[in-house]
């Protein structure tokens, strides 16, 4: 039986962010980020997502390299959350807009129904 790594002390942060607080920002390093302004939108054809039951530390590992390589250019991030209603994680490939109005246009492009804004912690419908 192969032996299971542990987990990065960058992954161990993120994981725990994920368990502790919902979710989390990374940058293309996958440092987390606490951004307090700036309105986040997802790229289409990037997002990801997994029953909270089925993943486990080795999975997360697995998936925040590969999160972190699609984030390696200049102004993306990526990140994830858990929808305890539903009890699924998202992952998603990001980018912070300064407004909220370019952040609606970007949003339309990519076919997002909702903006999260930073400075407000809440998701903004798109329409």
């Amino acid at each position: 039986m192969a032996a299971r790594l542990p987990l990065s002390a960058r992954d161990l942060e993120l994981w725990r962010l994920l368990n502790d607080t919902g979710g989390f920002t990374a940058s293309m390093s996958g440092l987390p980020q606490s951004p307090t302004t700036g309105y986040v939108v997802a790229y289409a054809g990037f997002e990801a997502q997994i029953s909270w039951r089925l993943l486990t530390p080795p999975m997360f590992r697995m998936i925040s390299g590969r999160y972190q390589y699609l984030a390696g250019r200049g102004g993306t991030y990526w990140g994830a959350w858990h929808d305890k209603e539903n009890d699924v994680v998202y992952f998603d490939l990001t980018m912070i807009c300064g407004s909220k109005e370019a952040a609606l246009v970007v949003a339309r492009v990519h076919n997002q129904r909702e903006i999260y804004d930073f400075a407000s912690k809440t998701g903004i419908e798109v329409t």
